[in-house]
């Protein structure tokens, strides 16, 4: 459940910072009852290394989807993957 949570939040802060010039940004997070210090610290906040690791992997999936024409499923993609990399081994 905390998992959850933790990705709602996420949700939530991506769409303040999508609508930050078309609303106030205090108005979005009391309404959408996240704190505003914690969307200003979650924006200033540098990217961990795993973070760029999964949104590296995140382009060559999406890259080998698009590849295959929008066909190929996730585990034709990950057997693909894992056969062109080694860096990051995709679970099937």
């Amino acid at each position: 459940m905390i998992a959850t949570q933790f990705q709602e939040r996420l949700m939530v802060y991506k769409f303040v910072k999508e609508n930050i010039t078309t609303y106030p940004t205090e108005k979005m997070c009391a309404v959408l009852s996240v704190s505003s210090s914690g969307f200003y610290k979650w924006l200033n906040r540098k990217s961990s290394t795993r973070d760029k690791k999964t949104e590296a992997l995140s382009k060559l999936i999406e890259a080998e989807f698009q590849a295959s024409k929008q066909l190929y499923g996730s585990p034709r993609i990950a057997k693909m993957l894992n056969t062109k990399i080694t860096k990051y081994p995709v679970r099937m």
